[in-house]
């Protein structure tokens, strides 16, 4: 009798326990033009014609705050945001119920530590495309397509942003204001980002540098948030 008393307390407990977890979703939207950006697409800006055919960067270190104090952090946070893979632009986080939050903040890229821990598995396997074995380093965000005013042929332009060491580290710190909700909405919008580059002069990134790192802090600044519909 107490053997059932004792075993119906438990499995209410871990019931109530189980009721109070919830899963707090992350969706990633890019946009160019004010509509999704669409990869292979040919767009036109000032009557040149501008397409983007690879898009991917890494989100890595999440984190929720109340009012300036950490409330939630993510274990092992990475995440390879590829827009050429719909599933990839959108996770889950293993939060609780009672989760209250005013702000997420998040790195572009890989840090610092995780480079220095050396090469790792899944979203961070080297097959994924985003390491420079070269270098021995993540490349944070690559952006790939052709600009009409790239001076020469085929007019393709290559940004592979990376770098984890002085005087280049590229790793930007987000911080967007973000009420509490089970959906979010990270909006990235590549316009001020492709309509005032210098295409002329400025089309291939390919390494760490003063340059990687200014158009990464750029890029940083483009994010913004949403709820989900």
């Amino acid at each position: 009798m107490f053997r059932f008393i004792y075993l119906f307390i438990y499995f209410l407990f871990c019931g109530q326990g189980i009721i109070a977890a919830q899963s707090t979703s992350i969706q990633f939207k890019v946009k160019y033009q004010q509509t999704p950006l669409k990869l292979n697409n040919s767009y036109t800006y000032n009557s040149n014609r501008l397409q983007i055919d690879v898009l991917r960067f890494y989100i890595s270190n999440l984190e929720f705050y109340k009012q300036g104090e950490v409330v939630f952090s993510e274990i092992e946070s990475y995440h390879l945001v590829d827009w050429a893979d719909a599933k990839s632009c959108q996770f889950n986080l293993n939060t609780s119920q009672d989760l209250v939050f005013d702000e997420i903040r998040f790195v572009l890229g890989i840090d610092e530590q995780t480079h220095e821990a050396g090469v790792m598995g899944g979203d961070l396997d080297p097959t994924q495309g985003m390491y420079w074995s070269w270098q021995s380093g993540y490349i944070n965000l690559k952006l790939e397509g052709t600009h009409q005013l790239i001076p020469q042929a085929p007019h393709a332009f290559q940004f592979h942003l990376g770098g984890y060491q002085a005087p280049f580290y590229n790793a930007q710190i987000i911080q967007l204001a973000c009420a509490s909700t089970d959906n979010i909405q990270i909006h990235l919008n590549l316009d001020q980002l492709l309509d005032k580059n210098d295409w002329a002069t400025q089309y291939s990134i390919m390494s760490p540098s003063e340059k990687a790192v200014v158009m990464s802090k750029l890029v940083s600044e483009l994010f913004t948030t949403a709820k989900t519909e």
